[in-house]
């Protein structure tokens, strides 16, 4: 049994509407290989998936608008500008606060540790890398300047090993 697929409708929706095989397939419910030799049986040149792309944008002039539009408003934006921005601040699975910062030496996926950058404003200068910012009361979330001391990693270290004794 042959399916009869009216060449005028194939013709007019894949080459004047620029429809999709699949769409067509959809529309006439039939496979998309059965669409595809019908196009090749009368003479019409097939389009690849980059070709009816292409085709799509250049002839919908309001898509291609919508969609720069969308892509300037949120792809584009980042940081403060970015809609989905949620104050830049989160805590990290080890209690620590992260501060966005995405031009800090010393930043990990643009975010540093609060603590570090309150001690840096406070000291004028970055931190060493042999020195530790400690939290005198433990609370790692208490970044007040006055709970926050600098040591070295030696003295650090020396402190949490005569803690544990």
């Amino acid at each position: 049994m042959t399916i009869e697929i009216p060449i005028g409708g194939l013709i007019h929706h894949y080459v004047t509407e620029k429809k999709s095989i699949r769409w067509i397939s959809n529309l006439y419910g039939v496979s998309t290989e059965l669409i595809r030799r019908r196009l090749k049986q009368y003479g019409v040149p097939v389009r690849h998936g980059g070709e009816a792309i292409e085709t799509q944008w250049i002839n919908n002039p309001a898509r291609r608008k919508k969609q720069s539009e969308f892509y300037l408003s949120n792809v584009v934006k980042s940081g403060q500008e970015h809609p989905n921005w949620k104050g830049g601040t989160e805590i990290n699975d080890s209690g620590y606060i992260l501060q966005y910062d995405n031009n800090h030496p010393k930043s990990h996926k643009n975010k540093v540790r609060a603590h570090r950058l309150i001690m840096e404003n406070y000291l004028g200068r970055y931190i060493d890398r042999s020195e530790v910012v400690h939290h005198i009361n433990g609370n790692r979330t208490d970044n007040r300047i006055e709970n926050l001391l600098l040591m070295t990693n030696s003295e650090h270290s020396k402190y949490h090993w005569s803690l544990k004794r």
